[in-house]
């Protein structure tokens, strides 16, 4: 994914309405933190709630969602675990 189409991701979650308000900014969030090719978004919950004002428990409803329509792919890493955070890639389902 190249700058331009991070750009349009962007655009695509911010305009999903199948997404929650609160998912369309936690996807911008993550977003924003994956380089020009859209790889490697990461942000904890923990970071995600301190930067936004939400609860824990609405940052991860919200990256479920995302996930489950297809706009962020998990990259299991294999020093991965339950206290590890998971990066993603963006993509356009």
């Amino acid at each position: 994914m190249a700058a331009s189409n991070k750009l349009a991701w962007l655009g695509a979650v911010r305009r999903e309405k199948r997404l929650s308000a609160a998912a369309r900014v936690v996807a911008s969030e993550l977003g924003d933190t994956a380089n020009c090719q859209g790889f490697g978004a990461w942000k904890s919950n923990e970071q995600l709630c301190e930067a936004l004002g939400f609860t824990r428990r609405t940052v991860q409803m919200a990256r479920s969602q995302i996930v489950e329509l297809g706009y962020l792919i998990p990259v299991k890493h294999i020093n991965g675990g339950r206290s590890k955070t998971i990066h993603y890639n963006l993509e356009m389902p």
